[in-house]
């Protein structure tokens, strides 16, 4: 079954920002505005702005608390720039009030089938109770069917809410239904992270999307790219919001692992081996777009983590809390925007000198003009 045309109409009013609900956005911008952190930062001059960057820095599983400013250096468009703020975060040693933590989960009922809801009500429950006593969560869906809640510590009311979740997703493959559900995806993502950003965009806040993703580019060779265009687009908004707000996107796609491949019979060998081949390419395909698709995409670039082809969909919620507990706040001073050069996007690379580390940070972010 095709995916209803009333889909796309209430995505387009969910694109604005109205399905999270304006009490949603009020709530939360007012919450996270007066929750922000008073800590003293650098002074500089007028028209100086600052690159914040959260680091996530593992080995063998375990955050590596001990670097130095030395340790660390940061490429901005592969160019080494000098830290004006080195600090390691460890909300775990502070007190309990502080220790308080800010999550978004976006579940994308219309990119999810019905036969994954208990699967993907499984995963909410179990984010839910890995909450700590002070942090807090709200909820927001893609689909017509709101399943929406403001930024709260009431567990109950939360277990209650994704209780109700149903998968939409239908049978529809055309590139444009798929473009639809793409953009869809990331402008509502794009704009919770729009509504978590605060005075103080150092604090490291998560947005968890549980979604079956799809294509972040054309995927097969008579696509032409204009056709995912306005995907792009889309995805550089995201990008760039997702860094003003300092947010990671931690992605699950339900699914798990995906089944044996069915046994192939044929009247000769040429015949199975034609078959085998196209199935092969069509499970290569798949399995490229949950390895390399919008999802990976998503946050791989604000320095999150994608569960995919696992059974064990929360495989990757201990990671996210300690990562939300446990990170290294950086910044450097943006370098000139050159003329030509306003909107473009720019890249990031955080390097450590350690050994056999692991870093996780964001990838890109969109300059802002200087005077």
């Amino acid at each position: 079954m095709n995916v209803p045309p009333l889909f796309f109409a209430r995505a387009q009013t969910l694109l604005t920002g109205a399905a999270i609900g304006v009490a949603l956005i009020g709530a939360l911008h007012v919450a996270l505005s007066a929750a922000a952190q008073q800590a003293s930062q650098p002074t500089f001059r007028t028209g100086t702005t600052l690159v914040e960057v959260s680091a996530i820095v593992t080995k063998d599983g375990l955050t590596v608390p001990d670097l130095t400013r030395d340790d660390v250096q940061v490429l901005d468009g592969g160019v080494p720039q000098p830290l004006v703020a080195f600090e390691f975060v460890d909300l775990s040693t502070a007190p309990i009030p502080e220790q308080r933590r800010d999550f978004v989960l976006v579940l994308d009922d219309l990119q999810i089938d019905a036969r994954q809801s208990r699967a993907t009500i499984a995963l909410a429950q179990r984010l839910i109770d890995g909450l700590g006593a002070s942090d807090r969560l709200a909820i927001v869906n893609t689909g017509p069917f709101e399943l929406i809640q403001q930024l709260s510590t009431d567990r109950r009311a939360a277990h209650a809410l994704v209780r109700k979740f149903r998968g939409l997703k239908g049978s529809a493959s055309s590139p444009v239904e798929k473009t639809h559900l793409a953009i869809t995806l990331l402008r509502v993502v794009r704009n919770v992270a729009r509504v978590l950003a605060s005075e103080d965009p150092r604090e490291r806040r998560s947005i968890v999307v549980v979604s079956e993703g799809g294509p972040l580019g054309p995927v097969a060779p008579n696509q032409r790219d204009d056709d995912f265009q306005p995907v792009l687009a889309a995805y550089d908004e995201m990008v760039g919001q997702a860094a003003l707000s300092n947010v990671a996107v931690y992605a699950v796609d339900p699914r798990g692992l995906d089944a044996p491949m069915h046994r192939i019979s044929g009247p000769d060998n040429r015949t199975i081996a034609q078959a085998a081949s196209q199935l092969g390419e069509t499970a290569g395909e798949s399995a490229a777009l949950r390895r390399r698709g919008l999802l990976w995409r998503m946050a791989d670039v604000t320095g999150g983590t994608l569960v995919t082809e696992r059974n064990d969909l929360g495989a990757g919620l201990p990671g996210m809390f300690r990562d939300s507990r446990q990170y290294y706040r950086l910044a450097y001073v943006q370098p000139a925007v050159a003329p030509g050069d306003e909107g473009k996007a720019r890249s990031i690379e955080v390097r450590v000198a350690r050994p056999d580390t692991t870093v996780r940070a964001r990838r890109q972010y969109l300059p802002k003009g200087q005077p």
